[in-house]
C-alpha cells in the first residue's frame, strides 16, 4: 500500500519488506485450526506459548515470549 509518505515520514515501527520477506512470514504461520485453537487457551496464535492478555480483557500489545 503506497500513502504518499517517505520513510522518514511514516510512523516509527512500520517497516515495509519485500514480497519474498512477507511470503516467506506467511509460510511461517500455524494452521488456522492451531492459531484458534491457542487463543482459546489465551495463548499467542503464533507461538502458543505467550499470553494473549496482559490483564482482565486488555489484550498483550506483544507477545512475551
Amino acid at each position: 500500500m503506497m500513502s504518499g509518505k517517505s520513510r522518514s515520514e511514516e510512523p516509527e515501527g512500520i517497516r515495509r519488506g519485500s514480497e519474498e520477506e512477507f511470503a516467506a512470514a506467511l509460510d511461517q504461520r500455524p494452521p488456522l485450526a492451531t492459531s484458534l485453537a491457542r487463543g482459546l487457551r489465551a495463548r499467542c496464535p503464533r507461538c502458543g506459548r505467550g499470553r494473549l492478555y496482559a490483564g482482565y480483557l486488555k489484550v498483550a500489545e506483544r507477545c512475551t515470549e
